[in-house]
């Protein structure tokens, strides 16, 4: 079996292990396979080794969150830190404390951006997580707002659909979530970004973009281009 991967000496090793192969061969074939007496330390490195035999994304359920962060660090160790999400669970207790249940929100959003581009990451899900509804994945894609320098803005429909798309409009943007519009100016927080935008238009043309301080209000950088994703997991299309 020649499969190009990282961590070979670590990997390769699995397929001496009794049954491995016919496990792979049942795998690709879409059957289910029940692994037994198998130590919670190793079920990283079995999990990261099948997904690269098969050569196929990866979505692992856990049982509860905390066994989803131990299973995260180990695979952060082959697959990479940026590359292994977990999909947390609503928490009930504190989905009305605002910190909290923007953080988890977040994490969710990105975890759901990720799979809407197909990207290459290790998807970790608490079952409990399963629970929790969603809009379907083409709903999802098509409430997503690309803004680039040069591009036209039609104030109008951009607030119609950022409120649509679970955004709060304030006067100043402090917060994920937020967005602000004064005369030629757009401030933004999108979802799980790390930081706001600010978009100078002129006319209806976008002039430039800019991340900026919350804090300070103070712009530090710009950028070419931005892409705005929903602020909520479930959109009621119009």
């Amino acid at each position: 079996m020649q499969v190009e991967y990282k961590y070979k000496g670590l990997v390769e090793p699995l397929l001496e292990l009794p049954g491995m192969k016919e496990a792979l061969e049942h795998i690709k074939a879409g059957k289910n396979v029940k692994v037994i007496d198998l130590v919670n330390a190793c079920k990283g490195h079995l999990s990261y080794g099948i997904a690269q035999f098969i050569q196929s994304p990866m979505v692992v359920i856990t049982y509860d969150e905390l066994s989803a962060k131990q299973l995260a660090e180990d695979l952060e160790v082959l697959k990479g830190k940026e590359s292994v999400l977990i999909y947390p669970a609503r928490d009930i207790l504190f989905y009305n404390a605002d910190v909290h249940s923007m953080d988890i929100t977040a994490r969710r959003l990105k975890v759901i951006e990720a799979l809407t581009n197909e990207e290459d990451v290790v998807i970790i899900i608490p079952v409990e997580a399963l629970l929790n509804p969603l809009s379907p994945k083409d709903t999802f894609a098509s409430y997503k707002v690309e803004i680039e320098v040069g591009s036209s803005i039609d104030l109008t429909q951009l607030e119609r659909k950022l409120v649509q798309m679970g955004y709060d409009r304030v006067s100043r943007v402090e917060a994920m979530g937020q967005f602000a519009i004064r005369g030629g100016i757009i401030d933004i927080y999108g979802a799980a970004e790390d930081e706001a935008y600010r978009i100078e238009l002129w006319d209806d043309e976008v002039d430039s973009i800019r991340n900026f301080n919350v804090q300070t209000q103070r712009s530090v950088g710009k950028v070419n281009a931005i892409r705005i994703i929903p602020n909520q997991e479930i959109i009621f299309p119009l």
